[in-house]
């Protein structure tokens, strides 16, 4: 999902895990993943380095949503 709004846009990705707990297992373990850790340090430096990308990815958020369905 993207919202465009004054040359800006808004990108939106959800993910569904079991369990807040399963999430961090997995995060953890990607986290420590030397071929992923490569890839997106590659990437980073592609793209002009870090601080070159803060201007243009200038906010990143993580939230957690919990299910109300019984």
């Amino acid at each position: 999902m993207a919202k465009e709004r004054e040359n800006e846009v808004e990108i939106m990705a959800i993910w569904e895990y079991d369990s807040l707990e399963d999430f961090k297992m997995i995060e953890d373990k990607v986290r420590e993943d030397h071929a992923h850790i490569a890839r997106v340090r590659n990437w980073y430096e592609k793209m002009g380095g870090s601080e070159n990308l803060k201007n243009i990815f200038y906010k990143s958020e993580q939230d957690f949503f919990e299910s109300t369905v019984l």
